[in-house]
């Protein structure tokens, strides 16, 4: 019998203490969760998988809502339409919408719905026999410059000739000026050029003869301080509140066609008088041999009374304001001279 136990031959064992321990991985299995059982089945169905219960549910509802509508009858009212004599029905056979609000064609007055009240929607005939189609002849203008073809749908007209140019040739000489007629203009111009320079040298003289007059002679020395701060020149390092300003006359054998017969100056009121002379002569490009013992000195002096401020290069200015021998906007003269006065009429 097959039951029987061969004794002869070899046997083989297959099975071994290793293959007893091996388990599947069972974890590794992926089983989607429509195809798994409901794990909280109470009905009794819990050997149907989630998919099956959804489809047996599925159908359960279908099959009740059949039954109720063949033994229900269908109201009388819902068979008639409620508001049958509101609004009216698209024009387009194929469509018969009816609107509540239906829409006007401007060219053939027919009513239409909302997707066929354009006039391409439904191929409005009245709009095509309305088109007219007018031509527009365009103009053109030609250059005027000889050999120029160059032609502009604007026209661009010279003020003096009435001409069309185009934009390489607008400027065509129409509008220069001869030599004769820009000499002629150019005397024109420089007429009241002149008769301005002269007003205001008589002004100027009149505001200075005023000053010399006045009997107020702190607000003449406030006047003619704001008129050299004006135009005044200096070292530019030096602070606002340092500085002290001078309407300094140059030397007799000195003559600058750009700064004249005098230049407002300005330098530091902590300056030695020295110095101060140093810098104005660098100002004003003169020449300064003060360093040498036998040349002839530059030296300050009053421009009222020609006699010298200091004779020490020493002194400061401060001491010299204090003093009241100089005031600030006050006029001096700068001259190459070793004597103790000079002739103060020659600089007025």
């Amino acid at each position: 019998m097959d039951s029987q136990v061969c004794g002869d031959g070899r046997l083989l064992d297959l099975i071994d203490e290793i293959w007893h321990k091996e388990r599947l991985p069972i974890d590794d299995i992926s089983v989607p969760i429509a195809e798994l059982p409901d794990p909280e089945s109470d009905n009794g169905d819990s050997h149907m998988t989630l998919k099956e219960l959804e489809q047996k549910w599925n159908n359960l509802a279908l099959g009740t809502l059949s039954e109720n509508h063949l033994h229900s009858p269908t109201p009388s009212h819902n068979l008639k339409m409620e508001f049958p004599n509101i609004g009216a029905r698209c024009s387009i056979k194929d469509c018969k919408q009816l609107n509540f609000l239906p829409f006007e064609c401007n060219h053939c007055h027919d009513l239409f719905c909302k997707e066929h009240f354009h006039i391409s929607s439904h191929k409005c005939l009245s709009f095509k026999d309305k088109i007219t189609y007018t031509k527009i002849k365009a103009s053109s203008y030609t250059c005027s410059e000889e050999f120029c073809k160059e032609m502009s749908p604007i026209e661009m007209q010279c003020i003096k000739c009435k001409k069309h140019f185009c934009l390489q040739h607008r400027y065509h000489g129409c509008l220069e000026y001869t030599n004769e007629e820009k000499t002629t203009k150019l005397k024109k111009w420089q007429i009241p050029k002149k008769q301005f320079a002269e007003a205001k040298a008589i002004v100027d003289e009149e505001i200075s003869n005023t000053l010399k007059k006045s009997k107020n002679t702190a607000m003449a020395n406030k006047v003619r301080l704001m008129r050299l701060k004006g135009s005044a020149v200096g070292v530019k390092n030096i602070p606002m509140n340092e500085r002290c300003y001078f309407l300094v006359y140059l030397p007799i054998t000195i003559s600058n066609k750009h700064i004249g017969s005098s230049k407002s100056i300005y330098v530091n009121i902590n300056w030695t008088i020295g110095k101060a002379i140093d810098s104005i002569a660098d100002i004003l490009k003169i020449s300064n041999n003060n360093n040498l013992a036998k040349a002839c000195k530059l030296q300050l002096f009053h421009y009222a009374t020609g006699v010298l401020i200091c004779n020490e290069m020493n002194m400061l200015l401060t001491k010299l304001f204090e003093n009241s021998e100089l005031i600030d906007g006050q006029s001096i003269i700068l001259e190459y001279s070793n004597s103790t006065f000079v002739d103060y009429t020659l600089y007025k």
